[in-house]
């Protein structure tokens, strides 16, 4: 969050907006590592938490992730 911080300072922010603009960043890097928070592939207008509270819903069975496998575009199948 510094880090945030300090590259608003440095592109000449404001005192006052620093805070909000370092926690906005960290919500956007969130938003883009963490698994629960990304957009879900097949329909760009959910998230894979709530795909994952639909099919809970749907079904009603608790489901659980334990692994997941993280693909990049343009990344080769073969190892």
């Amino acid at each position: 969050m510094e880090d945030a911080r300090y590259r608003a300072r440095a592109e000449g922010k404001s005192e006052d907006l620093l805070d909000r603009i370092a926690e906005g960043r960290l919500e956007k890097f969130k938003d883009e590592v963490c698994l629960l928070r990304q957009i879900y592939i097949r329909d760009e207008t959910i998230t894979v938490e709530q795909l994952l509270l639909q099919t809970i819903a749907a079904i009603g069975e608790n489901i659980v992730i334990r692994r997941f496998t993280r693909w990049e575009l343009g990344e080769s199948i073969t190892q």
